[in-house]
């Protein structure tokens, strides 16, 4: 359909929390701080599943999460 002079563009911006119930954390300090990750990202919405992805490469010292989010929320940042 073609858009009008006067009409602004319509612009539409996606975040990873409009596409996916999936995150994967990188650097996580290798200190067993999975309950504090999984504590702080529940914040954004309930958590189905968040595990070490061990198979995954990475910095010395550090780990890898999974995390899988229940549904797909938004939530204002700031």
């Amino acid at each position: 359909m073609p858009r009008y002079r006067d009409d602004p563009p319509a612009v539409r911006v996606y975040t990873v929390c409009d596409e996916s119930r999936y995150l994967i954390v990188r650097n996580v300090p290798a200190l067993g701080c999975g309950e504090e990750l999984l504590k702080l990202f529940s914040t954004y919405g309930d958590i189905e599943e968040c595990k070490p992805m061990d198979a995954e490469e990475c910095e010395a010292y550090t780990d890898v999460y999974w995390i899988k989010f229940r549904l797909v929320c938004k939530k204002k940042i700031g």
